[in-house]
This record gives C-alpha cells, sequence and structure tokens, in this order.
C-alpha cells in the first residue's frame, strides 16, 4: 500500500514538474509559437515552418541521480521516438529534459556535441552487453535495434535531432528558473505569481475541446490578467491551490464531529453539511501552508476574523429582534435564512490580501463558529 501510495505520488509530482517546464517554456515563446502539452509528448513548441520547434520529454527525480547508460528515462524516450517517428521527425530539436546529473565518465557526456554517427555507434556499444537483468532495457532497445525494426536513416535522423537537458532543477527550486522572466514582479510575490500562471494554464485543459495549447498572443492575455494583482509588494493575492481540491472520505470523518458541524445541525440545515465542511478543510489548507509562517498573512487573518465576527453579530442581532417572542419553528427558519444569506456574502478583499476567494471567506467563517464565538441559532442570546 505505501509503495502504491509513493508511487502515485511521485507521478503526481512529475505531473506538476512537468507543467512548471511547460510555463517556463510558455515565457520563452516568440510571437508566432505555440506550446503544446501530451500532443505530440510531454512537452512541444510548434513554430512557424517548425524553425526552432521541438518535442521535450520531461523526467523528474528527487535526489542526486546520474544518468545510466541503460537508464529507463532514456531508451523509453528514444524507442518511443523512433516508434512515432511519423509524429516527431519535423520538430527541429529532441529533448530530454532530465533533473538527472551525467557525470563525466557517462556514456552521455558531451552527448549534445556528439555527431549522430557517434551517437549511434555508443547505443549499439551499449546493447552488445547481456546482462542478467536487464529486460526493461533490453525490451527498449530491441524496439530500436531487432533486425526486423531496425531503419538506420531514421535512428540516425533522431540523433541529430536529440539533446539532453540534463541537472535541471528539482520542482522545490524550479521558481528560480523563472526570474529571468518575471522581473516586473516584487520579490515577496514571485513564488505567487508563477503559481498562479501555473493554475491558469493547468486549468485550460478543462475546457473545450479539452486539448492543451497556448499560443503566445493567449499567453500574453494571461500575464496581463494576473500580473497587476501581484505588482505591489504590500498586496498579495489570496493562494487558490486548494480552490479546486476535492476532500477524501479519510479527511471528512473527523471533521463532522467538529462544533461548526454541530451548530449547523442544531438549527435543522444538515443538507448544508456537506459544502460546509468542504470550505471549511479548504480554508484551513491555505491557512496551514501560506499564512501560518507569514506575518503580513496571518495579521490580515487576525483583523480580518475580527471583522467577520462583528458582522456576523450584527445580523445575528437583528434576527433575534426580529423572532423575538416567536415559537422556535420561526426562530429555525430565521437561523437558516441567516446562515444562507451569511454564506452568499461577497468575498471581500481584507488588508493587504487581495483576490479573496467565496469558499476561502465561508472557511474563516466557519472557524470562528468552530472556535464557539458565533452560533446560527437566533434563539440563542448567551454568545460570547
Amino acid at each position: 500500500m505505501d509503495r502504491a501510495v509513493n508511487d502515485a505520488t511521485l507521478q503526481k509530482v512529475g505531473d506538476i514538474y512537468q507543467y512548471y517546464i511547460a510555463l517556463l517554456d510558455c515565457f520563452k515563446m516568440e510571437p508566432n509559437d505555440k506550446i503544446q502539452i501530451e500532443i505530440n509528448g510531454d512537452v512541444s513548441k510548434i513554430t512557424d515552418l517548425n524553425k526552432n520547434s521541438f518535442q521535450k520529454e520531461v523526467k523528474h527525480h528527487f535526489g542526486n541521480k546520474n544518468l545510466a547508460d541503460r537508464e529507463e528515462d532514456f531508451w523509453k524516450t528514444l524507442s518511443n521516438w523512433y516508434i512515432e517517428y511519423d509524429r516527431i521527425k519535423d520538430f527541429s530539436e529532441l529533448i530530454l529534459c532530465t533533473t538527472s546529473s551525467i557525470s563525466a565518465d557517462s556514456v552521455f557526456y558531451n552527448w549534445n556535441e556528439k555527431e549522430a554517427e557517434e551517437k549511434i555507434n555508443i547505443l549499439l556499444e551499449i546493447g552488445k552487453t547481456n546482462k542478467k537483468r536487464e529486460e526493461t532495457f533490453r525490451s527498449y532497445y530491441n524496439k530500436i535495434f531487432d533486425q526486423k525494426v531496425y531503419e538506420r536513416e531514421k535512428i540516425i535522423n533522431i540523433l541529430r535531432k536529440f539533446t539532453i537537458e540534463s541537472s535541471q532543477s528539482q520542482i522545490a527550486e524550479i521558481i528560480k528558473k523563472f526570474e529571468p522572466y518575471i522581473g516586473y514582479i516584487p520579490d515577496p510575490n514571485k513564488k505567487a505569481y508563477v503559481e498562479a500562471m501555473l493554475g491558469r494554464i493547468v486549468s485550460r485543459v478543462a475546457d473545450p475541446p479539452h486539448r492543451w495549447e497556448i499560443t503566445r498572443k493567449e499567453f500574453d492575455l494571461i500575464i496581463q490578467q494576473e500580473a497587476p494583482a501581484y505588482m505591489n509588494p504590500r498586496e498579495k493575492p489570496l493562494p487558490t491551490e486548494f480552490a479546486d481540491t476535492e476532500i477524501s472520505e479519510n479527511s471528512v470523518r473527523p471533521l463532522l464531529e467538529k462544533n461548526f458541524v454541530k451548530e449547523i445541525k442544531r438549527i435543522e440545515y444538515e443538507k448544508q453539511i456537506q459544502k460546509a465542511v468542504l470550505d471549511y478543510w479548504k480554508a484551513q489548507k491555505t491557512v496551514i501552508k501560506y499564512f501560518q509562517d507569514d506575518f503580513s498573512y496571518l495579521k490580515s487573518l487576525k483583523h480580518y476574523k475580527t471583522d467577520l465576527l462583528e458582522r456576523l453579530k450584527y445580523i445575528k442581532d437583528e434576527k433575534i429582534i426580529e423572532t423575538e417572542g416567536m415559537d422556535r419553528a420561526v426562530q429555525l427558519r430565521s437561523s437558516r435564512l441567516m446562515y444562507t444569506n451569511v454564506m452568499s456574502w461577497d468575498a471581500k478583499d481584507f488588508e493587504s490580501i487581495i483576490r479573496n476567494q467565496g469558499y476561502f471567506q465561508r472557511g474563516i467563517i466557519h472557524t470562528i463558529v468552530e472556535d464557539k464565538k458565533f452560533n446560527w441559532d437566533v434563539g440563542d442570546n448567551d454568545e460570547c
């Protein structure tokens, strides 16, 4: 189970890293270029007349890793290009982008400076040696060099274009690679800006025709939309990393015992619990990741909660006055109407935080209830 979870996590990290690389290539685009993901391979650049176009395979690894002569990343990439030659033959460059390093004694050392003939001789030499545990390597090798499929001219054309971008920044350091392209963003906001841009390009695949590609013109429009919110070093847009995240059943279970859930049940409004739990969870995840270690965020959040509590008390006092002396059924109905009204409030920016989100504001309101500073029952006039 742990192995499966770990593999899934590594796959997810690899996917995110691939989008970071694609985003970086977006910033490098020329006016008529187009970047694609998972159409012709991991990341591709389409250009006029295919000049300076590329198809790039992206491989991420944690820790120190050398690109070995039988490395799966290398041979799987090469065999895929060979098998799907017609798809990739018109690209100017074929690139293996990897966090792995190439040591001075590696057969791949100075790979990018070698001629295609020298490269093919290196590969054939690797294949001459048979080893006990080589099933994975040999399967990829034979997809190229088995006599039944081998076409020398085809592999030579691939190797002529094939370069390796080794020792690339791992995901924890990838933000630094964007520095040359986002000098217009103040240093405190650069990481958040890159993450916001990443979110924008990732979300494109959700829109019809569900094909991930973006032109330079389209990318410039996203920059124009996103950059202004990050230009002021004294302001930070609310991070939206968890905006579209779904909560697991294991995470839901303990939250159902929380006080804010009990208070919703108290006014007999159970149908709101699922949404309330999700908003609470998203807000908590955002606070834990972004607010706890950031003084400006934390200070703004404290004042924000104080302001929200004041608004809540005023609207509840109004409802208490309206229902004074009325029976319990009327009070419960008024409580539910108040809850619905509050949950529909527009999410207002607060102090240094801009671009506030509805789910975050609702989640923070639920934390106020969780802390027993407020409840929804207009029949209860004994709050702190």
